[in-house]
């Protein structure tokens, strides 16, 4: 950090991050292309064009690719219980 600002704008994300404690971890076909920190779409039936962040990605490779992906909702604390 070099400033306070830094600091600052630092806080705001961790805070942001971890305060929408939303996490996913589904199996995938073990796209090669996905790495750690990507923000992509995932599907969901309650919130259009949800963006995910992922933090944990695995790729497996026995005769075909396979992986398991852990990610993060992406600004979660402003979809809330009102917003379904």
């Amino acid at each position: 950090m070099s400033d306070m600002g830094m600091a600052n704008d630092l806080a705001k994300w961790l805070g942001d991050y971890y305060a929408s404690g939303i996490e996913y971890e589904y199996d995938t076909r073990g796209n090669p292309e996905i790495d750690v920190n990507d923000i992509v779409y995932q599907e969901n039936e309650f919130h259009k064009d949800m963006k995910v962040n992922i933090y944990r990605q695995t790729l497996n490779f026995n005769q075909s690719f396979s992986g398991k992906v852990t990610a993060r909702r992406v600004g979660g604390a402003k979809y809330g219980l009102a917003n379904p």
